[in-house]
């Protein structure tokens, strides 16, 4: 991907979720914070199978291009996120804002963790492994969740790798009492009483990982 594909992306998948979403709920500025999740949510799908794949860079460039590269579609995805995201829920711009900036990190966060490992096949795993995290409370129960000796620890932990859920809490969504959730999702239910992070205590996980991620793809390429 070339550099200004790479800043492009993140323009057009925010437009298009937030043309989505604004039909899917019938208008925009609803006072619960259901559409600014979904655009969310959306957003940090499309970051998790693009991130990967945006630490890029021209034959020749200098060793630091995708590592700069990767930042600027980091930054890229936050912007878009954070219009899209307070576009939708007006009232609370600041917060959906928030909740969609998330998509920034968490691209950042994949890409220089695929970069670490080299890129070629590991952009597809990395990228298979973000789509999975943010899908950690609707398979948990059978995994881990009904042999846990502690349920509400192993649901906080469900949670707390989620950047989708990260992103519910700032954005007023409620996972606990979310109808689709509750019935029959034991690790929503494991939630109740149980203090969640929002996105800025994910964002600084992300940025962490990504920075410590890139710094490895930089020793590994003089």
């Amino acid at each position: 991907m070339t550099l200004r594909e790479t800043l492009l992306l993140p323009v057009v998948l925010a437009a298009g979720t937030f043309v989505f979403v604004a039909v899917a709920l019938d208008g925009v500025g609803e006072a619960k914070g259901d559409g600014a999740f979904a655009t969310a949510f959306l957003m940090l799908v499309a970051a998790a199978a693009c991130g990967p794949f945006t630490f890029a860079s021209a034959p020749g460039a200098p060793p630091w291009s995708p590592l700069r590269q990767g930042a600027l579609a980091g930054l890229a995805f936050a912007l878009c996120g954070a219009l899209a995201c307070g576009a939708i829920r007006p009232q609370e711009f600041a917060a959906g804002a928030a909740a969609g900036a998330l998509a920034g990190p968490f691209a950042f966060a994949l890409g220089a963790v695929a970069y670490a490992a080299g890129g070629g096949i590991a952009r597809a795993a990395v990228a298979a492994v973000g789509l999975a995290l943010l899908a950690t409370l609707f398979y948990w129960d059978g995994l881990f969740l009904f042999h846990a000796a502690d349920r509400k620890a192993s649901a906080a932990l469900a949670f707390g790798i989620s950047p989708a859920a990260a992103a519910s809490v700032t954005a007023g969504f409620d996972w606990v009492h979310s109808e689709v959730l509750y019935r029959n999702n034991q690790t929503a239910e494991s939630l109740v009483a149980v203090p969640l992070e929002g996105a800025g205590a994910m964002a600084a996980k992300l940025l962490g990982i990504g920075g410590g991620a890139g710094a490895l793809g930089l020793l590994r390429k003089p």
